[in-house]
């Protein structure tokens, strides 16, 4: 779980942070997770003050998501600079691709998510240049 990852880095502090998910079904569980022992939903609700739950959250929203909008095709094309034959070999270009990724462009891909925001807003989920 990608939040494991944030954890040991956060150190369990995550007041500052907005977290938000689709209606993804790993997103929207209402079983038990086995670590946190509760609905996916319910421990983000109990974990994060600035949670938005999936039900106010566009369903398939790339417009929103600045790793759909932004890095994907930048990891893309360089990853697929070159041929591979194996899964081992994607995946580490994958991960070489992702730590050559300047942090000027993810920065860029986050200060615009506002302003992406307000342009879905404006065009009511529609289509928006």
């Amino acid at each position: 779980m990608a939040l494991d990852h944030y954890e040991a880095d956060t150190e369990g502090n995550w007041n500052d942070w907005t977290f938000q998910q689709d209606s993804a079904p790993s997103h929207a569980s209402v079983n038990y997770n086995k670590k946190f022992k509760v609905p996916t939903q319910t421990w983000l609700k109990d974990h994060f003050s600035d949670f938005i739950k999936k039900d106010e959250w566009p369903a398939s929203s790339p417009d929103l998501n600045p790793l759909d909008y932004s890095i994907w095709s930048l990891l893309e094309a360089d990853v697929n600079a070159e041929e591979h034959n194996s899964v081992e070999s994607l995946k580490n270009a994958i991960s070489e691709a992702f730590e050559r990724l300047p942090m000027e462009v993810i920065n860029q891909a986050v200060d615009n998510w506002m302003k992406r925001l307000d342009a879905v807003i404006k065009a009511k989920g529609g289509h928006f240049e």
